[in-house]
């Protein structure tokens, strides 16, 4: 069964098991090949973000892949899409195919070290629509993964592994924020995948 999340009865909110699927084996054997692929890359991106008109480096490393013509855009952050490879297109296909969701961008994020983290946000951009469904495929070293819910506070962790997809369906983003936070213990890399659906502005 693909709802194998372990929720502590205190912490969790019942509906979160409905908007949220994690398989922790859904690349399995596969996993340390992509991987290999994805350090290969030499289209890692350091970007910065604007705070207090400061520009400060991003903990972690980015890339987009899409055949779409425009660009995903977060954070007045915008990344430039790389066309898609073909072994991104492949994987593009396969997560569409096997949740039965249409995705056409891939957004990877590198994270170096246990000192590399997000912080909490949200996937609520408008070029993704009003339903909007994230699906991220984790690789390399295990991390804890948080989501929070908006109206109570509450906080739920647990783990993603190598090789597992992780699945936020709408409406998830409309009263959780999620996190991957900073783990200085952890010496090992850590990469994502995130599958998500832009709406072209020829399509608005």
């Amino acid at each position: 069964m693909p709802y194998n999340i372990t929720l502590s009865r205190k912490r969790s909110v019942p509906s979160l098991l409905t908007m949220l699927r994690l398989e922790s084996d859904f690349l399995d054997s596969e996993a340390d090949k992509l991987f290999s692929y994805c350090l290969s890359l030499e289209s890692w991106e350091q970007k910065n973000i604007s705070i207090f008109g400061k520009k400060i480096p991003l903990p972690r490393l980015v890339a987009a892949y899409s055949d779409c013509l425009d660009s995903y855009a977060y954070s007045r952050i915008k990344h430039d899409n790389n066309p898609l490879t073909y072994t991104f297109s492949n994987l593009l296909t396969r997560v569409s195919s096997h949740l039965n969701i249409e995705f056409n961008h891939l957004l990877l994020n590198y994270y170096r070290d246990g000192t590399n983290a997000v912080g909490w946000h949200s996937d609520n951009e408008k070029q993704l629509g009003n339903e909007i469904n994230v699906a991220m495929l984790s690789l390399g070293v295990s991390r804890i993964f948080k989501v929070k819910h908006l109206p109570s506070k509450k906080i739920t962790c647990f783990t993603l592994k190598h090789g597992s997809l992780l699945l936020m369906k709408h409406p998830f983003q409309v009263n959780w924020n999620h996190c991957l936070p900073k783990m200085p213990s952890v010496k090992d890399h850590r990469m994502s995948i995130t599958f998500r659906k832009i709406i072209e502005k020829e399509d608005q």
